[in-house]
């Protein structure tokens, strides 16, 4: 009993088994990664880069980062934190 108590105050403390979370730099990365697969592949290829480009790109903006401004033109577009003027692709846009 005494072991199994030990134990699972140790794990409160770490904060249990819990990998490290990837942080913007990586995400960014891996951003970067699959988008040029997104533009260079066709078939189930490209479709699978295409969403998980698009996955990272709402994690990226789910710990505030976001990629370009409203006032921007797409070839200005950079990774940044989110302001009020950001683009957030967790934003919905009007039909």
């Amino acid at each position: 009993m005494r072991t199994a108590l030990a134990a699972l105050a140790l794990m409160t403390a770490t904060g249990g088994a819990r990998a490290a979370e990837p942080n913007p730099k990586q995400l960014i990365k891996a951003y970067a990664v699959a988008d040029e697969s997104c533009r260079g592949a066709q078939g189930d290829v490209g479709a699978a880069e295409c969403e998980r480009r698009a996955r990272l790109a709402a994690r990226l903006n789910q710990i505030g980062w976001c990629y370009g401004k409203k006032s921007q033109e797409r070839s200005e577009y950079r990774w940044h934190h989110c302001t009020p003027h950001s683009l957030n692709t967790t934003d919905l846009e009007p039909r």
